[in-house]
Formats: structure tokens, sequence, C-alpha cells
């Protein structure tokens, strides 16, 4: 009953003056004449027409006022208008929100409205895996038979760094950088990459969905995974998905569960794995060799005097994850060259610098890198770090170590 009040005040209030100024399709004003007007118990419709200031073109348009949400003082409408000059003849379909000020109305219509095509998937998609390919691919999918274009929405920071800067404990296995890369080569058509702050972190589920998913992207299709949740404090799910779709004129589908089963994958799955350093088993999750990128630093050397000279490396992003202390077989990529090596990940105990390092030898490599950029991919796992007596039993353990790389990296 609410509703239909104030509605009725507003509709009082256009029909005194006899004529109401629109915004016409955000290109030129249009005065209206409201014709009509039907109140009914769950909607109200006002049907009105006018002219453009030249007289140029006769516009006709059907209003249709609800409250599907039972919000207070506030709903959402479609409007459908259609404009003609002899023979020419165009139409189109409006939605929006209209919210009470008193005894104004004001009315905000979505600029894209709603005959985009795009066919959207959002998430944080860390480690980029065959979980995630699922989603990407079943979108790609629909492209494919619907002629829409794929886009992606992701944030950075990560939620939690922002949320908890002090406390956040974060290991991400993918840096923003290495994020853009794998989703460029998965054929997402467009990527985006959303702040996330504190502010946008109070978003509720419907604003997120109305403002950005509607109104910002123009979205046609929604698509994503089993039991997702987004808005503040993650109360929006599928269901709320379901019940904005209709009101907001787009389409939602879930991956179902069993399907994500049978890949059997989740980006927790893949840190356990790296963290117990099962690297194969990471990569058999992912898809590709795990990897991370720094730059060379400067160390104790002691490596050169017993033949075995490293490259210390601080990894560039403080968030990554590094996997268990031991000794990898790993790929080296540096200057464009595909460098075969292993890497030590430990405290050197043997050395007693009981500082947490990251080293790597190249086999067949004399080159100066310090201040260089290199990316390592862990292709095995060759040990657990370990003590030794003396430099001599160290080297003699190094020389095995190197003989398991190169026939692991073979």
């Amino acid at each position: 009953m609410k509703k239909t009040i104030c509605l009725l005040i507003f509709l009082f209030c256009f029909i005194g003056v006899g004529y109401g100024q629109f915004k016409y399709s955000s290109e030129f004003p249009v005065n209206f004449k409201i014709n009509s007007v039907t109140i009914g118990q769950d909607e109200n419709i006002v049907n009105v027409s006018g002219k453009t200031p030249e007289g140029k073109w006769i516009v006709k348009m059907t209003w249709t006022f609800t409250n599907l949400l039972e919000t207070n003082g506030s709903g959402e409408y479609t409007a459908f208008g259609w404009d003609q000059d002899g023979e020419n003849f165009l139409s189109t379909t409006v939605r929006g929100v209209w919210k009470r000020k008193g005894k104004v109305f004001d009315i905000k219509h979505f600029e894209n409205g709603t005959d985009g095509n795009q066919l959207l998937t959002t998430g944080t998609f860390d480690g980029v895996h065959f979980g995630h390919k699922t989603i990407i691919n079943r979108l790609k999918e629909i492209a494919q038979e619907e002629g829409g274009e794929t886009v992606l929405l992701t944030f950075f920071p990560h939620p939690r760094m922002v949320l908890f800067p002090d406390d956040h404990k974060l290991q991400l296995i993918n840096t923003l950088e290495e994020k853009i890369e794998l989703l460029k080569s998965a054929g997402i058509d467009h990527l985006i990459i959303h702040p996330f702050t504190k502010a946008f972190s109070r978003t509720t589920s419907m604003n997120f969905v109305r403002d950005i998913i509607v109104n910002q992207i123009n979205t046609h299709k929604l698509v994503i995974g089993y039991n997702h949740h987004f808005g503040r404090n993650r109360e929006g799910s599928f269901e709320h998905l379901k019940e904005f779709s209709p009101l907001y004129g787009f389409q939602v589908e879930e991956i179902p569960a069993q399907l994500l089963d049978e890949v059997s994958v989740s980006s927790t799955k893949i840190r356990k794995a790296l963290l117990a350093g099962e690297v194969s088993k990471a990569q058999h999750y992912l898809g590709y060799h795990y990897q991370f990128e720094g730059t060379v630093i400067q160390g104790k050397e002691i490596g050169r005097t017993i033949g075995f000279p490293t490259a210390n490396i601080k990894a560039n992003d403080s968030t990554k994850l590094i996997p268990k202390d031991g000794v990898y077989a790993v790929n080296v990529f540096y200057n464009n060259q595909t460098l075969n090596g292993m890497m030590n990940i430990g405290k050197n105990p043997t050395l007693g610098i009981n500082e947490r390092s990251l080293e790597v030898h190249i086999f067949n490599f004399d080159t100066d890198l310090y201040g260089a950029q290199l990316k390592v991919k862990f292709v095995e796992r060759l040990r657990e770090e370990m003590t030794f007596e003396n430099l001599e039993e160290l080297k003699t353990q190094l020389a095995i170590d190197k003989e398991m790389a190169i026939k692991e990296l073979a």
C-alpha cells in the first residue's frame, strides 16, 4: 500500500502541471504528456507521449514502476519507448531505479540499458587453475553460441590485504602480472581489474549487481562457480542473483558442484601441495609449472668456492607463496634464454646462516647476474634441505643433486 501511495503523489505532481520533463536516451530532452495511469497491486504503469524540441520525433513510452525487493521509499522500473519520424521508427528498453525524496521522485536509468552482449564471470581467480578454466570455458562456449564477448571481473589488491593489513598472512599463487598473462592466454576478451578498497568492501550485494554488473558492465549473462559469494560480508549468493536477474534484465548460470568436483581442483589444494613441496602435484592442478620472479641480490658467495656458484634471489612480491624448503630442479628464464638449474630454498644449516634464502645454481652458465630479473619455474622436488658435516660433503651431495636435476629436466 505504501508504494502505491508514494507513486500516486508522484503521478499527481505530474498530472497537475500536465507535463513532465525527462531526459530520453541520454541524447535529447523530451517533454512528455501523461496519457494514462494504471495503479496495480504489484506494479504501476504510466503511458506518456511527447515531441522533441524541434518537433521532429514523436516519442511514446510506457513506464512500469515496481518494488520487487520491498525496499523503503525506492524501487525499480522498466520503460519501453519508441519514436517515429515519418517512416523511420526506433525503439529502446530502459531499466533503472526510482527513489523518493520527499514529494519528489528521483529516477535514474542505467546508462547502458540491458541490450548488451557482455558475458561475465567474477572472482579473485588466484591460480587460474583448471577449476577456473571450467568457468572460463563455459563463458567462451556461451559467447560462441550467442555472439557475445567474454568479460572477467577481478579485484586488486586481494581483499584480505585491505581488510586485515597487519595480519593477512597472505600467500598468493599468482601475482597480478602473472594473473593478467594467464587470463590473456585463457582467451578472455576483456579483463577488468577493479580496485578493492575499504569503501568498496562495504558495497552491498544489490548495489554491486546494480551499479557494476548491470550499469557499468552491461551484463547479458553472468556465469559463476558453485557456492560463489559477493558483496559486503559475502552476503550475496546464487539465490540473490536469481532474485536480482529478472529485476535488472540479465541471466545467471551457476556451474554445478559436481562438474567442478570432477576437476577436483581448488586454490586451497594448490597451496597445500606447494607448502608440502609437491610441485609436480601443483603443476597437475594448475596446468602449468609453478613459478616466481625476483631480483638477484648480493649473497655470501660461498657456492663459488666449491664449484657451485648461485644467484640469490629476492622475490618481487612479498605475498607470493614460496614452496617448502628443499632442493628443486628448475627452469630459469633470463634475457630471453631458457636455462636449466637447481634451486635451494632454506636456511643453509651447513653454513650457519639461519636466514631463509632462495638460491639457484644455473648449469653451464657463468655471467654476472647481480640486479638481473629472473623467472624460476619449479619442475620437481629433489630432496629435503640437509645439514652436512663440512663443505666437502655438501659439494658431493650437490653433484648428486645436479645429476638428478638434469634427468628431471631432460
